[in-house]
């Protein structure tokens, strides 16, 4: 792992070194042997991001034996999605958080805020769990609430660690009781036994102490009810009565409980040779380790239970629990476990190991030899666990073929070996097929469980009902879904249920080779193409067929928006899992030998045997004509049965042939034994989805001669490999006889087979979850459905205003006066929860003079920028100052209407839930603000970018996002919650301008990408009078060719209903034969350099109002490209309109 970046928040500041702390530190200390950069992060409330350590933090966190400091991995407050040596590592790198966030300095617990803005950026996030014991007794109720908030909080993140089984079993526990309808989208769990390690402190093997009269007891750990400090003393002061002969001493170590002060001190005094010390420095500690006889942690209740470890490290027998995680730290030698819970056993054990010396001497023995684990060997599983941890712990995957069928196909070994590593990597898996008489889903039976577990297949089946609310829930479809049912019946289903669809691609042979497959069956995979296009990920088995499925899209469908994202290569493995894998050569004797040639592959046209026929044969003339004596053997295995004329003469072709054979239809075992006795193999296929008998071939450690296109050419990459031109026998001839003779290159090409490193079924399965979880939205809607955490009443913020009204200006002094004045007439009607915030972005105009008429105005505040940051940059200062609940930033030349705010108002007081205000607008073209008398009148005039409506509250702001084509382009229509104002305001919009979306509209990125299935309010009446006399003008042909079409696209990806968005698109066409002209014969290169004619056919070629300028729009490209002022696409004008199935229309357009 090259980085990995560690939450210490807590730890780098706090005065003391807890529990929790050392863990930190141990685990930090020891990351750092292990990874390339660890980067130790914050929260930083005033940016809401995470933010590297100061110096002086990074000094603090390497007390204690903490991590060793590297300065220059500090930090200065900036968010690490902005700096330059995070930016571009954030996504798939790992947050640990090794802090119980609700333990923090901050002024609330960061921990929804942190595991948010992780999943905004698609860092991977994983927490360890101490335990949940303020869940489960009574005397922790005070911190019960917080606790439970804290834990639930955590399903936001993508895997959880407790730091034992037993607290990995109340995890679960917790999670499937809490929000069993949430399964779906919580995280997996899995444990991590703490190591036993004391930081700083090698390990001890400490003698029996010298024969002595009395014998001592150590008990470390804070005094209170859990810990059962006071049984033990119980137990002490009963030896002592029934041992008065007997000479023993209790010390007790550790910070005493209110709870148990008043009575422990009360047993103390009744109890001679009890002492309680209270806290003591480590050093002392040890000490008394040093003169203890054994130690005793009597505690009823631990999520790890460290003084046992911390015994066993120095060498000292400890009596200690016998269930739980004290049991699990006990197991392997050194300790006496007994039921702590039970006084009579407490007092067993403590009787037996003074009275019986030998035990104790035993117990010690055990444990100065017994395997004690490091904070090394922790940080070590911990990073295995990252590595191998899943991206989704639940999904249902459809299996209505493979259950239903007697053998065991290629499709069916993808679906057994995928769900067979999905299962093994942790995701709990539901098996799905098909009700005809009912057309919906069913489970499927037993029987069928059993058929599907054959051939290395999965084991498991959980339970599940297909009643409950999938929601947020995936279904993966690794089948060809046809014909009864077909793909839309599935997909369909699937969705009305709220679930999301990965659909497994593997060819488009059948619609490929006409020849061989019937009308009708072509027509139903046709259909079943076209169908899967809906799925909300598509994942080819290769990277030629991801190319070959967008081709197909982009000539046979008109509408292709959002597709193309969709498709996602995933290249199936290399594994075999029937049998393991051959890392030896076949040994070479070429005196008198034969080679044996093998050729795996159902007999039919396209795997090109006869090409293999005339190579062999090629070879075998060259042999002899070089003299040599080798003999060649080929062998076909495969049906015979499947393409049976072609089969018939292909075997007449070779009937005459000693030295070719046919293996019908081989067992697996019989196959292992053909690549086995095999030199090499071939495979001439013409037309593959994938190439898997070139894999396997290698698997069992044989080379292989290949074709050098497609997708099996992708395959031979990586080494063990030749490829030819698979139309070219000659040249497979002498491949042959090359390998034939020349052991020296055999040999080579055998080591690359066996030395090369071929994909597993775990690392596929894995990639697949990953690309699902990316799919998942950044805040699932089922966890705030079904978690009560977010059901309660958001936290009122003491002190903070409800509004803060911001204008955002620079050089616009008259605007700004007219402006703001409107804005503190409005504000004035509920100024007690509402502040005005002007920042000046280092304007040279009056425009501080023109503040100082406002700066006596309640509650307004004007901040001047020391240089000019940029119109984005400023926009995020003034997110940051901004104090307000809620956070609306105006334009300078913005006007509003009467009444707007206390509008806004009313809708935050009435519609807490909503986490943005979108508001109606209007536009003007007036520019003369020194000439402006009355806005009255500009604001009547004003022409509404959308019909006013009726206001309502909306579950998902993608309900209302599509009300106008604004899209949330504009900042004067999205009245944000704080934390998504910050977050809106504050995204690295670093690049060229109109480069792409985020270097134009950064708030439309934000809002549809992880606002959208979020709660939020429209207000239908056009409150907002904005400028149309933009700075931006000299992007606007971009504007409307690419960025437009990206947001429409984006839009219509996270759900905002395409029919809302199809006139928006029609308006974005209206001239773009003229617009696309004036790019490429413009002055501005630079415009030339941001456009792709072939985004644009993509985008928009299922639109009307653009075929009808085809014709233009090919000749503007046809006469660009002759005269090389196409900048961005190589592609000729009728190979890049053909693509699109366009040329037709193009030569009919009008």
């Amino acid at each position: 792992m090259k980085k990995v970046f560690v939450y210490v928040e807590h730890t780098s500041q706090s005065p003391a070194n807890s529990g929790v702390q050392r863990v930190v530190r141990g685990l930090s200390r020891a990351l750092q042997e292990l990874v390339a950069e660890v980067v130790f992060v914050r929260w930083c409330p005033t940016s809401l991001a995470l933010v590297r350590l100061d110096e002086a933090q990074l000094v603090h966190l390497g007390q204690w034996e903490g991590p060793a400091l590297i300065p220059e991995a500090a930090g200065n407050d900036q968010a690490i999605h902005l700096d330059p040596r995070d930016k571009s590592t954030l996504e798939d790198t790992w947050l640990l958080i090794p802090e119980v966030t609700h333990l923090t300095f901050q002024p609330s617990p960061p921990t929804e805020s942190l595991l948010l803005y992780a999943r905004r950026f698609n860092i991977k996030t994983a927490a360890l769990v101490y335990d949940l014991i303020p869940l489960k007794r009574d005397e922790y109720a005070s911190v019960r609430e917080t606790h439970s908030s804290y834990i639930q909080h955590l399903s936001l993140a993508d895997i959880l660690l407790p730091i034992s089984f037993s607290a990995a079993e109340d995890t679960r526990h917790f999670l499937k009781n809490t929000a069993k309808a949430a399964e779906f989208v919580q995280p997996l769990v899995r444990h991590v036994l703490l190591p036993h390690e004391l930081p700083g402190l090698p390990r001890q093997r400490f003698g029996a102490p010298a024969a002595k009269d009395t014998v001592r007891i150590l008990s470390v750990g804070t005094v209170e009810p859990r810990k059962n400090q006071l049984q033990l003393i119980e137990a002490f002061a009963r030896f002592q009565t029934n041992h008065p002969d007997i000479s023993c001493e209790l010390s007790i170590v550790g910070n005493v409980h209110p709870m148990v002060h008043e009575e422990l001190n009360v047993l103390v005094r009744q109890t001679p040779g009890v002492s309680v010390l209270n806290y003591l420095p480590d050093e002392q500690v040890v000490d008394l380790y040093r003169q203890a006889d054994f130690s005793v942690f009597p505690s009823i209740e631990e999520g790890f239970g460290l003084p046992i470890a911390e015994s066993l490290w120095l060498g000292v027998p400890c009596l200690c629990a016998s269930f739980g995680s004290m049991a699990e730290i006990a197991e392997g030698g050194g300790t006496l476990r007994v039921d702590t819970r039970n006084a009579d056993e407490l007092y067993s054990g403590l009787e037996r190991l003074i009275l019986d010396t030998e035990l104790r001497l035993t117990l010690r023995d055990e444990a100065a030899k017994r395997e004690l684990s490091t904070w090394k060997d922790y940080a070590s599983a911990v990073l295995g666990r990252l590595q191998q941890a899943p991206g989704v712990a639940r999904a249902l995957v459809w299996v209505n073929s493979t259950v239903a069928y007697h053998g065991n196909s290629g499709v069916q070994r993808v679906v057994r070996q995928m769900s067979a590593s999905l299962e093994k990597i942790g995701v709990a898996l539901s098996y799905v097929a098909w009700d005809v008489e009912r057309g919906d889903f069913r489970l499927i039976t037993h029987d069928e469980e059993q058929h599907l577990s054959l051939w290395h297949g999965p084991t498991h089946n959980h339970a599940i009902s297909l009643s409950q609310d999938l929601s947020d829930a995936w279904l993966i479809i690794p089948e060809l879904v046809l014909p009864n049912p077909n793909a839309e019946q599935v997909i369909l289903a699937a969705k009305n249920r709220g679930m999301r669809v990965a659909t497994i691609f593997y060819d488009l042979i059948p619609v490929t080779l006409t020849d061989i497959y019937p009308p009708e069956a072509q027509a139903g995979y046709h259909f079943f193409f076209k169908m899967i296009s809906q799925s909300d990920l598509l994942i080819p088995i290769s990277r030629t067929m991801s190319e070959e499925l967008w081709d197909y899209y982009c000539s046979t469908m008109d509408r292709l928006t959002t597709i193309k994202s969709r498709i996602h290569a995933l290249p199936l493995p290399g594994e075999m899992r029937t049998f393991p894998r051959n890392s030896e050569i076949k040994s070479q004797a070429r005196d008198t030998s034969s080679v044996s040639i093998l050729m795996v592959g159902t007999m039919e046209p396209r795997k090109n045997h006869l090409t293999a026929i005339h190579g062999f044969r090629v070879a075998q003339r060259k042999l002899r004509e070089q003299g040599s004596s080798i003999q060649l053997k080929l062998t076909f295995a495969g049906s015979t049965k499947d393409h049976s004329q072609y089969a018939r003469d292909i075997i007449a072709e070779i009937a005459e042939d000693a030295d070719i054979h046919v293996k019908e239809l081989p067992s697996d075992e019989q196959l292992a034994q053909l690549y086995r006795d095999c030199d090499f193999t071939l495979f001439p296929s013409l037309l593959e989805g994938f190439g898997l008998p070139v894999l396997e071939s290698l698997w069992h450690g044989r080379p292989c001669i290949c074709s050098n296109a497609g997708a099996v050419a992708e395959v031979a990459e990586g080494g063990g490999c030749l490829t030819f031109d698979a139309h070219n026998g000659d040249e497979l001839g002498d491949h042959i006889a090359r390998l034939a003779s020349d052991a020296a290159a055999l040999h080579a090409l055998s080591e690359q087979a066996v030395s090369r490193t071929l994909g597993t079924w775990d690392d596929y399965a894995r990639d697949l979850t990953w690309l699902m979880r990316r799919g998942q939205p950044t805040f699932p809607n089922t966890l705030e459905k079904y978690f009560p955490v977010w059901q309660r009443p958001a936290a009122k913020s003491e002190g903070r205003p409800k509004l803060s009204v911001c204008v955002s200006t620079y050089n616009r002094a008259e605007w700004l006066r007219h402006s703001l004045r409107g804005i503190v007439e409005s504000v004035q009607l509920c100024s007690e929860n509402v502040e005005i915030l002007v920042v000046d972005n280092a304007s040279t105009d009056h425009t501080p003079d023109v503040m100082q008429a406002f700066l006596s105005v309640p509650n307004l505040r004007y901040h001047r920028n020391e240089v000019n940051v940029g119109m984005l940059g400023n926009l995020a200062v003034t997110s940051k100052l901004a104090s307000g609940e809620y956070v609306w930033i105006l334009g300078d030349d913005d006007l509003i209407r009467e009444g707007v705010v206390q509008r806004i108002m009313d809708v935050i007081n009435e519609h807490p839930r909503s986490e943005i205000i979108y508001i109606n607008y209007a536009y003007t073209h007036f520019n003369q603000p020194e000439e402006l008398d009355d806005i009255d009148e500009i604001i009547h005039k004003a022409t509404p970018i959308a019909t006013p409506s009726r206001s309502h509250f909306c579950e998902e702001i993608r309900s209302f996002a599509g009300y106008n084509e604004n899209l949330f382009t504009a900042i004067y229509a999205c009245v944000f919650r704080r934390d998504h104002a910050i977050g809106a305001y504050t995204q690295d919009t670093s690049g060229p301008p109109f480069s792409d979306l985020m270097t134009c509209i950064p708030t439309s990125v934000y809002v549809l990408k992880h606002m959208i299935n979020r709660p939020g309010y429209w207000i239908g009446d056009p409150y907002v009078i904005v400028n149309m006399n933009v700075s931006w003008r000299k992007w606007a042909l971009i504007w409307h060719l690419e960025r437009m079409p990206d947001l429409f696209d984006l839009a219509e990806k996270q759900g905002v209903d395409k029919n809302l968005i199809a006139p928006y698109r029609r308006n974005h066409c209206a001239d773009v034969a003229n617009w696309a002209r004036n790019v490429y014969f413009g002055e501005d290169e630079e415009l030339a350099r941001l456009f792709s004619m072939e985004r644009l056919l993509e985008r928009c070629k299922h639109i009307p109002e653009f075929r009808a300028q085809l014709d233009a729009l090919r000749q503007v490209y046809e006469l660009a490209f002759i005269q090389h002022r196409v900048l961005v696409d190589q592609i000729p004008p009728w190979r890049l309109f053909q693509r699109f199935n366009l040329l037709n229309l193009a030569d009919h357009s009008v």
